[in-house]
């Protein structure tokens, strides 16, 4: 099935809500003083309009308390829903410049 979802409406979400992710990263540097660097991540938005899956390409947060607050903060987001294919949104985030 071809994707039937607005690629602008779905940056429109992302350039609106983005900034409720850096909670979570200023978290993790008062976890871990060294945390510096790239962070990328990726996630799947469902044909609810909720995002499905996240994906942070960067070992040391495959898992854990930096993981489990962008998937809370990403489960608030809310995006149109849409038959079809899922799209998927990569950011990536710099952190300690």
């Amino acid at each position: 099935m071809a994707a039937q979802y607005d690629p602008a409406r779905i940056q429109a979400v992302v350039a609106r809500e983005q900034r409720t992710l850096a909670e979570c990263f200023r978290a993790e540097a008062g976890r871990s003083p060294d945390f510096s660097g790239d962070i990328p991540l990726e996630f799947a938005v469902g044909n609810d309009g909720r995002v499905a899956q996240l994906w942070i390409d960067h070992p040391r947060f495959k898992s854990g308390p930096l993981k489990d607050c962008l998937v809370r903060k990403l489960g608030s987001w809310r995006f149109d829903t849409f038959p079809g294919q899922r799209p998927t949104v990569a950011l990536t985030f710099g952190i300690g410049r």
